[in-house]
């Protein structure tokens, strides 16, 4: 079972390649480049014998090398495992631990990468001064700016965090949900609508925000929602490309496919985040705040003939600012429409929640949005000019969660909050 590496605790790792390149033993450098190239190439598999499967390692591949991309250097540490039989859904449950600020530095060393071949890249050095110039591009200072507080709404009021120690479960809304399955524990329930939101069914004439919203698949089958970040990056939730046993998906299996134009790219590489613990109905340590992972394609759309995609960037906007939003919206690809009627061509829903978000923690959101099956990954975000309805064409909007799923705790829909692991995904993105 393929588990989450510990996370440095310094930069050690960068400072030892230095020493070993004065020392004339410094390990095989590539740039990442020549990494890519490869994972065109078709390997066989080895069963494990354990219920998964890994390639097997080329011949010409040199563990011991590193990769050095434009922010970090990259140490390979082994095979991923698959599963046979992947399970999804299951329930995750973790405990909540000491809320504390979380170094940036130690959250980017922490994450790991799996690309076609299967290889698993861990972080081994980070070039700190790239990355402070790539934090600061992504921020925007005037993100909220020219939105005035409504002194009529109800804005979010601050949340005491859990008392350390709870356990707390939640429920994927991506591979399968019990919403409107005949049965199902919460059924009927008429997908958690909220008073005051509205859903809207997007067939075509997508606005540039509409533009953005991509669907996630495995084999051919829409899983899950993403968004674009970035002309070859799409975020979305952890589980859409892992199982309940964290292994991941095999990113041969994995594209992404934009609504508004039917075109697809398939996946090169997934990136995880530093925590994400996989889980099981036992358990798992999985904390929905670390349930997000960036998919990078092959190419970006321009390259593969489809012209530039719109994007939407990650926000950074502080907690005070989330807390005056008077309506978020969502973008997503579920399964089920209102009234759990089957949405069997994946229709694009834009769900406007016109209340501010249920509550904000410290890695969390607790949300109002609704949401089943192929919601997970989706993107939570807002439009700052003007907070209006739809997000028009033109109008910017900031992503500020991923939709995770259920947390039966709270009764709340859930996602992990953007400002909270947006120096590590722009590390990433702009490596």
């Amino acid at each position: 079972m393929h588990r989450a590496l510990p996370a440095p605790t310094s930069t050690l790792p960068a400072i030892a390649l230095v020493l070993a390149a004065l020392a004339g033993c410094a390990p095989p450098t590539v740039d990442r480049s020549e990494v890519r190239d490869e994972t065109a190439r078709v390997l066989p598999t080895r069963d494990n014998g354990d219920g998964t499967w890994s390639y097997v390692v080329a011949d010409d591949f040199d563990p011991e090398r590193r990769v050095q991309g434009e922010i970090i250097t990259w140490r390979y540490d082994g095979q991923a495992r698959f599963s046979n039989e992947p399970r999804f859904g299951g329930e995750r449950t973790f405990v909540v631990p000491e809320e504390q600020a979380e170094d940036p530095l130690d959250q980017l060393l922490a994450m790991r990468r799996v690309d076609r071949e299967g290889r698993v890249w861990v972080v081994d050095g980070v070039d700190e001064e790239s990355w402070a110039r790539a934090r600061a591009d992504a921020r925007h200072p005037d993100e909220h700016e020219g939105d005035e507080p409504d002194p009529s709404a109800a804005f979010t009021t601050p949340e005491a965090p859990l008392e350390p120690g709870t356990v707390v479960t939640w429920q994927p809304a991506s591979w399968t949900h019990l919403d409107c399955i005949p049965g199902g524990g919460l059924n009927p329930n008429e997908l958690h609508l909220w008073e005051g939101e509205s859903r809207d069914e997007i067939f075509s004439g997508h606005t540039a925000r509409q533009q953005t919203a991509v669907k996630v698949r495995v084999n051919g089958s829409v899983v899950c929602s993403g968004v674009i970040l970035r002309q070859d990056q799409v975020l979305t939730a952890a589980h859409c490309v892992s199982d309940d046993s964290n292994n991941p998906i095999a990113v041969g299996t994995v594209d992404v496919c934009r609504d508004d134009i039917a075109a697809c790219i398939d996946a090169d590489d997934i990136d995880f985040s530093a925590s994400y613990g996989g889980g099981s109905g036992s358990g798992g340590g999985t904390d929905f705040a670390d349930d997000w992972a960036i998919i990078e394609l092959e190419q970006t759309w321009s390259a593969a003939g489809f012209g530039t995609a719109e994007d939407m960037d990650l926000s950074s906007a502080s907690d005070s600012v989330l807390a005056n939003l008077t309506k978020v919206h969502n973008l997503a690809f579920p399964q089920f429409l209102p009234g759990c009627t089957l949405s069997s061509g994946n229709t694009l829903i834009h769900n406007l929640e016109n209340e501010p978000i249920a509550s904000i923690q410290n890695k969390r959101l607790r949300l109002k949005i609704d949401g089943s099956a192929g919601h997970s990954g989706s993107p939570v975000y807002y439009c700052p000019a003007g907070d209006d309805d739809v997000c028009a064409s033109g109008d910017i909007g900031f992503v500020i969660a991923v939709f995770a799923g259920w947390n039966t705790g709270d009764n709340r829909h859930v996602g992990p909050k953007a400002s909270s692991f947006i120096d590590a995904a722009v590390a990433f993105m702009d490596d």
